[in-house]
């Protein structure tokens, strides 16, 4: 993932976390603890839908940069399935949370019975977004890396390429020069092109330390 990305990641995530920590203030009747975080339910209000209009651009962007390069084929393998359904859940999101913000946020537009419904919906799916995406989270954080961007100039541009052929999400693709990309989203980290590299130019990594040397 780009730099770039890397940062609107950081911008959507941390967005994310503000306007659930502010959605909850707006969700819990009564005084509570994250009320008082955000200086009481207009505040609160407030920054929900400064943050969420953040979300929103946020979340689009990565959707058009990420969703190509996620995909549908491949083998799906536990791990490879929720990281693919968790991205796709993600821009599904867009689609129901962003109306149903809207309704609310213009509530005295519409019928309390209209308002009452589309506040049911959205309170359900944001709860469901915060626990998927704290899954999700988690997996990446303990996710280890195939460190294979990293060293892919010095692929040897071998024939047989057995790293295309072993990996189940499609991960690795050939090059016109003879060499390979290698697309880390997709990456579920299982290991198959680093056991089968013949030259060892492919890395796997715990939390940055790789398993193989480079090779002299």
């Amino acid at each position: 993932m780009a730099v770039k990305h890397k940062y609107t990641h950081a911008v959507h995530a941390l967005a994310f976390v503000i306007m659930g920590l502010s959605g909850m203030a707006l969700m819990i009747k009564g005084k509570n603890l994250f009320e008082v975080l955000f200086g009481g339910k207009k505040n609160a209000e407030l920054v929900h839908k400064i943050t969420a209009w953040v979300y929103l651009f946020t979340n689009t962007y990565l959707s058009l940069k990420i969703l190509p390069d996620v995909g549908i084929r491949g083998n799906l393998t536990p791990k490879a399935l929720f990281q693919r359904l968790f991205y796709w859940f993600v821009f599904l999101s867009l689609t129901i949370m962003v109306p149903t913000g809207l309704i609310l946020i213009f509530r005295s537009n519409f019928s309390p019975k209209l308002t009452l419904f589309t506040m049911s919906v959205h309170k359900t799916f944001a709860l469901v977004l915060i626990t998927v995406t704290l899954v999700h989270a988690l997996i990446r954080f303990n996710k280890p890396r195939i460190l294979f961007e990293k060293y892919v100039e010095l692929c040897k541009k071998c024939l047989e390429k057995p790293c295309i052929s072993v990996c189940p999400t499609e991960a690795i693709k050939p090059k016109d020069d003879g060499s390979v990309e290698f697309n880390d989203i997709r990456c579920i980290a299982c290991n198959k092109c680093v056991e089968v590299c013949p030259y060892k130019v492919v890395y796997y990594s715990e939390r940055g330390v790789p398993l193989y040397v480079k090779p002299a």
